[in-house]
């Protein structure tokens, strides 16, 4: 499993390892971790979904984290294995599996994962900024770099992760170090 910095798009065992650790296995539960003071604190509504820290997936082969990570100036998300997730002073963990949106993906096989790449900055390797995944009732959730700004549009930011919930959504959430919007149409994606 991946730790502790940004997955780049010209490691293919990183991407790889990603897609083996997601791909067929049941989600059982979902945890935001988010900062006490960041105001997210509760559970929350609406299509998109804002994160201070970590999207934690509890799947039926234990747990995978994602979060924002920053090696130098590239800037993108990262994965780690998330079977222990330990109390941390100023952490809190809000279960947000059965939220009306992640309910229906309980209990899902998730059947692909789609990566979204981006530029950081001139010069750095391209490294991941949106994870799509499908699951076995054809329902889809995107988790990406952002936050959401005033009128509650995602916004490009990249110490913060946003969920999505709607494809329209998505696929219309982009910038300009991107290779495509969120949605994450990857051609590689199984």
């Amino acid at each position: 499993m991946i730790l502790d910095m940004p997955v780049l798009r010209s490691d293919h065992k990183q991407a790889v390892s990603l897609r083996e650790a997601l791909v067929g296995r049941s989600l059982e539960t979902v945890v935001y971790r988010q900062t006490e003071h960041g105001g997210l604190t509760g559970v929350p509504d609406g299509l998109c979904h804002e994160v201070d820290l970590d999207v934690v997936l509890r799947l039926s082969t234990g747990g995978v984290g994602l979060t924002w990570d920053r090696d130098d100036l590239v800037e993108g998300i990262s994965v780690s294995a998330a079977d222990q997730m330990s109390s941390t002073k100023g952490v809190i963990n809000v279960d947000v599996g059965q939220t009306p949106h992640w309910r229906p993906l309980l209990g899902q096989p998730i059947r692909s994962v789609s990566l979204g790449w981006q530029t950081s900055e001139e010069g750095c390797p391209e490294s991941l900024w949106s994870v799509r995944l499908d699951v076995g009732t054809g329902g889809s959730v995107v988790i990406a770099l952002g936050e959401l700004d005033g009128d509650a549009r995602p916004s490009y930011f990249p110490d913060g992760l946003l969920v999505i919930f709607a494809e329209s959504i998505a696929r219309s959430y982009s910038h300009l170090g991107t290779d495509g919007t969120a949605w994450a149409d990857d051609a590689l994606a199984r």
